[in-house]
């Protein structure tokens, strides 16, 4: 994983157009990730990430609506008791719904 100034520079001047992180970026989201999209995108990089959605808060949602041009985020089922049972994780369905309700602008 690029992380800090010299993970930023380097994708500053390496001439791509877009980032996109999944998985555990949100989890390191306040050290590493959330940082690195905000250097490189005031350098006009396109920033992205796929999640689950189970981590955003308030506070997080403000921090990637400030940094994110796209946040996608993934439901395992259409129904709390499918998603969850695909999921493994009792709640997950709920906090999801719950971080996309705090993504809303």
């Amino acid at each position: 994983m690029l992380n800090g100034r010299g993970g930023a520079q380097k994708l500053i001047h390496s001439g791509i157009k877009s980032i996109t992180s999944t998985g555990e970026s949100l989890y390191l989201g306040q050290t590493t990730f959330l940082p690195l999209a905000g250097m490189t995108k005031t350098h006009g990089l396109k920033v992205g990430i796929f999640t689950n959605g189970i981590l955003i808060n308030e506070r997080l949602a403000g921090d990637l609506v400030g940094c994110m041009d796209e946040v996608a985020i993934s439901l395992d089922g259409p129904t709390e008791e499918v998603n969850d049972e695909i999921r493994g994780i009792k709640g997950s369905f709920k906090r999801t719904i719950n971080g996309i309700m705090e993504l809303r602008i």
